[in-house]
């Protein structure tokens, strides 16, 4: 039998600074939208292409559109650079979405040339494994090159229009459906970070396809970062995520600012760690099963899915942008017959 590897991961969470108007509330409607220029169509034509080899849909989004729009001039000049996945979250949710799951693509390149071949390298190089189902597209001159976004999300949830801001103390409701309506009933989540740094769980319990519930803005001003997850049987998806402002711009990085699943900061992380095998060990041998060895492989794994939650501001075993701890795994080269992940905070 081979032996069984153990590796831990620790997260952190750290908030946005960037401050602006609060805009639209969040699942409204937007207005109509000016049609795609040649470049926009060209990439938006391309991505569904794509999807469609890989056995999914990308269907285009206003919302993420208009997102997308603020974000051209953002595009780093050398193709290796990585676009600020977070810049473009607060982006979308300024225009009224709350997809938990996002990723971001920037291409810039010489007026005239072919942007399609350039887009589905960078899709199957770095989403082939994640099944998005939602897009938006901009692309603008810049001088003698053109800038291009792509944002794509999965949506997971429809909420009902909700304001970004709100009083101290008001009752808030949240309500939507599940997208697509479970076959199964799903388990739902509702998690709140507090601007205390407290964070307030509360099961909505299995559903089919609607759910609604209520909760109390905090007695004093600041931001809650509201989380929903979603369990299909595999595991908890985040389905939404997304600010609220408690007299306070919900996008003000100066206010007191709540986490999604905070975790107290830790001094000493790789003594946690080696606490957390010390402990999985011990809880083992007692049982008398097989006792596991660290694996440096997992452990490079595990720390940077944590690493992802911290910067992602979410707390799943489903990565918006890695997928889950199989797809995470295989991009890693790491063979098994058997993956198995736990998370905690504290």
């Amino acid at each position: 039998m081979q032996p069984l590897a153990v590796a831990t991961a620790v997260c952190l969470l750290v908030a946005s600074t960037h401050t602006r108007d609060a805009g639209r509330p969040y699942g409204s409607a937007t207005g109509k939208l000016p049609r795609l220029n040649a470049t926009e169509a060209a990439l938006l034509s391309a991505a569904q292409s794509w999807a469609k080899s890989h056995d999914h849909t990308l269907v285009l989004d206003a919302r993420l559109r208009l997102a997308a729009g603020e974000l051209t001039d953002e595009v780093p000049g050398a193709r290796e650079q990585a676009m600020d996945l977070e810049q473009a979250r607060e982006a979308s949710q300024r225009w009224g979405s709350v997809d938990g799951q996002l990723a971001l693509i920037g291409v810039r390149l010489p007026t005239g040339e072919p942007v399609a071949p350039i887009l589905q390298r960078q899709l199957e190089t770095d989403l082939s494994a994640r099944a998005f189902d939602h897009i938006g597209v901009a692309a603008r001159e810049l001088g003698s090159e053109i800038s291009a976004v792509v944002l794509l999300s999965r949506r997971l949830v429809e909420l009902r229009p909700l304001a970004k801001r709100v009083s101290v103390g008001a009752r808030i409701r949240l309500s939507g459906s599940l997208v697509p309506p479970a076959s199964t009933p799903a388990q739902v989540t509702l998690a709140l970070g507090l601007p205390n740094g407290s964070v307030v769980r509360q099961s909505l319990g299995r559903v089919q396809e609607r759910f609604a519930t209520t909760f109390q803005a905090p007695t004093t001003p600041g931001i809650v970062q509201v989380q929903l997850l979603v369990d299909r049987g595999a595991g908890p998806e985040i389905a939404a995520l997304f600010p609220v402002g408690v007299d306070a711009d919900p996008f003000d990085g100066t206010q007191a600012r709540g986490t999604s699943e905070a975790a107290a900061p830790l001094t000493d992380s790789a003594s946690v760690e080696s606490e957390i095998v010390a402990l999985v060990v011990e809880a083992r041998r007692a049982e008398r099963l097989t006792l596991p060895t660290l694996a440096p492989e997992l452990v490079e794994a595990s720390r940077a899915h944590g690493t992802d939650m911290r910067d992602g501001g979410f707390f799943a075993h489903v990565s918006p942008t890695q997928g889950d701890v199989a797809g995470r795994l295989r991009h890693l080269g790491i063979g098994y017959q058997r993956a198995l992940e736990n998370l905690a905070t504290g």
